[in-house]
């Protein structure tokens, strides 16, 4: 909806998997005080609309790994 209608939002998540099907940018922060570690742009050959196909998909995997790297640090 937010694309069609050219909106910009702001969307917080705990859930990587959420992020890389919603987000056109993902901000990965730190603890408090919470500053930005890394951004990702999930650029993905795969629909997210064939959630099933796109969680299974190598760059999927390969994206969420390096976001969850950079929560554990």
């Amino acid at each position: 909806m937010t694309r069609v209608q050219g909106i910009t939002t702001v969307y917080v998540t705990h859930n990587i998997e959420e992020a890389i099907f919603l987000g056109d940018i993902i901000a990965v922060l730190s603890r408090r005080p919470g500053r930005i570690v890394s951004t990702y742009e999930p650029k993905l050959s795969i629909s997210s609309e064939d959630a099933v196909k796109c969680r299974e998909s190598p760059e999927f995997s390969a994206l969420f790994m390096k976001i969850w790297k950079d929560l554990i640090g």
